[in-house]
């Protein structure tokens, strides 16, 4: 959800996603997928549909409303600061988020500017709060996978 976010950020395109828990009850339909029925699918739907709220990673958790809660704010604070991005600082996340596992140095190489340009640039776009977030969700999307469904 996230690596797709900034690639859609990086062609311009403005989107939202709900990440869920659901249960299809009807049969699978692959060509009109918004017919098909289910516990969670209704929520994430009315998530979807409501324009008025910014967040763009909301998440429908019905059996888990205070994870549900939790998550939801800190995809309000990730879309917040996404917001707030320039079209420097939101290329130059897009490249550290990517490339997590190299150096400040390797990354200013790849990009083309200073160490201290590419750290001053992503601690302008609140690089640290937005990690911290990005870092908190990444765990309890973990513990939902490894939790057994509901009947």
């Amino acid at each position: 959800m996230h690596a797709m976010r900034l690639h859609f950020m990086d062609e311009g395109v403005a989107c939202r996603f709900v990440l869920g828990a659901a249960t299809v009850e009807t049969e699978i339909n692959p060509e009109r997928a918004w017919n098909m029925m289910g516990r969670g699918l209704s929520e994430a739907r009315e998530l979807l549909n409501d324009k008025d709220d910014p967040n763009a990673y909301r998440f429908s958790l019905p059996a888990a409303p205070l994870l549900q809660a939790s998550l939801n704010t800190h995809g309000y604070t990730m879309t917040y600061v996404e917001e707030l991005w320039t079209d420097t600082q939101r290329a130059y996340f897009s490249k550290a988020l990517r490339r997590r596992d190299t150096t400040y140095v390797e990354l200013a190489e790849a990009i083309g500017v200073s160490v201290r340009n590419l750290h001053n640039v992503l601690r302008a776009g609140h690089r640290e709060l937005y990690e911290r977030q990005l870092e908190t969700i990444r765990p309890a999307l973990a513990t939902l996978d490894a939790t057994p469904a509901a009947p």
